[in-house]
Parts: C-alpha cells; structure tokens; sequence
C-alpha cells in the first residue's frame, strides 16, 4: 500500500512540475517605444509591456499601475493602485502587448547627485488566468515597482513582495 502511495505522489509532482513548465508567465518591462535610445526620446516617453514567456496562452483579466513621486522617507506599501491599465485580452505564447505609454512628469526634477529628495516610482500587477484554469481557481500575478533612475532608465526597486509571480 506504501509503495501504491509513493508511486501516487510522485506522479502528482511530476504533473506539477509539467504544469508550471508549460503554463504562462507573464512579466512586466518598461522601456523606449520601440526600443530607441533616449536621445530619440529625450522628454522619456515609456511603454509599459506585458510579455507572455511561456507555452501556452494567459488571459489577462485587469492590471493597474501608478507612476508616483515618492519622498525617499515615504512607506510605498501604503499607497493604493487607483490607474487601471486597458488589460483584457489572451495574450498568445512569447507574445508582447504595450499597454500604455506614458511620459515623466514635466515638474519632475531630475537628481544631479547621489543624494536626491524625491523618488519616481512605477509600480503594480498584472492579474490574469492560465488557459487551462477553471472560473474557479484562483488569478495569478505579476507584481512589480521600477524606480527611474538620473540616467532615465528604470530599475526594479521596492519590497521583495512588490517584485513576485505567482
């Protein structure tokens, strides 16, 4: 009966193992339209993109996101996501989708030292469903925060749990 068992639970982690092998992972980048340099863009206009980079379709069901000025002093967990990102849509296997574009704000002053008073902050989540879910399982999600830094590029920043996949 023992070995009954084993044989069980080895065939349910290798089914498990296969499943997260084959399911969809979507991630969240912000870059140049189109890949030019900032040169091209010097007011930083930025895409935020979501890239399936697994095997089998996600379907995106909402995604939200902020580009927040932050006192260095300032607790990022206390803020609330309020922007909601057009996001409904099946995003194919190694597919990307640029969801918005946005531009830094025009008041924003950009450090010219190490030591600067304010922090520019993208943050929030991508929730969306495995194409092999039922209505019932439970959404997963990207969560992510960049940070710009002087030399306008962005750099995933923040708490470990503003940074997961589930």
């Amino acid at each position: 009966m023992r070995a009954i068992k084993k044989q069980a639970d080895i065939a349910k982690k290798t089914a498990d193992g296969f499943t997260v092998a084959e399911r969809a992972w979507v991630l969240v980048t912000l870059e140049f339209p189109g890949g030019y340099e900032q040169a091209i863009y010097p007011e930083g206009l930025y895409e935020v993109t979501l890239a399936n980079h697994g095997r089998t379709p996600a379907r995106i069901v909402e995604a939200r996101g902020d580009l927040i000025e932050l006192d260095s002093s300032e607790k990022l967990m206390q803020l609330a996501q309020t922007n909601v990102l057009p996001a409904v849509k099946l995003l194919a296997p190694h597919e990307s989708w640029c969801i918005r574009t946005f531009g830094i704000h025009a008041d924003f002053k950009r450090p010219t030292s190490l030591t600067f008073d304010k922090e520019e902050l993208y943050f929030g989540y991508v929730a969306y469903k495995l194409i092999f879910d039922r209505e019932s399982d439970p959404l997963h999600y990207t969560r992510f925060c960049y940070r710009l830094q002087v030399n306008r590029k962005w750099q995933v920043s923040g708490p470990p749990n503003y940074n997961e996949y589930t």
